[in-house]
C-alpha cells in the first residue's frame, strides 16, 4: 500500500464514488467550512486521496478503476493488461471521466464504460 492510500470496503466504494463530484464542489463553492448556531465547525471528515474499486462488466471485464480526490482529479482503470488515465468531465449526474475516446461514467455502485468502438455496463463487485 503506497502512502496516503486507503482501500475501503466494497460498501464504503460504491457510497463515495457516485457522490465524489457532489463532495468536491461543496468544499471548493464554500471553502469546506461550516458551523453551526454556536460557532463550532461541523466539517465532514476530508476524503482520501485515493479510493478504489473494483467493477464487473457485462462483457465479462474486470476494471480495476482508482479515483483520485485531489487535484488534478481523475480515473486509473487497469482492464487486463491496459491502464487508462482519464481527467474528470463535467457530468449534471454522477462522475465522468473522459480523455474525448473513452470514457468512464461511474453513479453509484453502476457505471457506463465506453471507448471508441464499443460501450458496456458495469457494476461494483461486491
Amino acid at each position: 500500500m503506497q502512502t496516503g492510500e486507503q482501500i475501503l470496503p466494497s460498501s464504503k466504494r460504491c457510497s463515495l464514488c457516485g457522490t465524489l463530484p457532489l463532495l468536491m464542489l461543496l468544499v471548493s463553492v464554500d471553502g469546506g467550512c461550516r458551523a453551526d448556531e454556536e460557532g463550532r465547525s461541523s466539517n465532514p471528515p476530508p476524503l482520501p486521496p485515493m479510493i478504489r474499486s473494483a467493477f464487473l462488466c457485462e462483457d465479462g471485464r474486470d476494471l480495476e478503476v482508482t479515483f483520485y480526490t485531489i487535484d488534478p482529479v481523475r480515473v486509473v482503470i487497469v482492464a487486463g493488461r491496459r491502464t487508462i488515465e482519464l481527467p474528470q468531465a463535467l457530468s449534471a449526474s454522477g462522475a465522468r471521466y473522459s480523455d474525448g475516446v473513452t470514457t468512464f461514467w461511474n453513479k453509484g455502485d453502476q457505471a457506463l464504460f465506453e471507448w471508441a468502438n464499443g460501450a458496456t455496463h458495469c457494476r461494483v463487485r461486491h
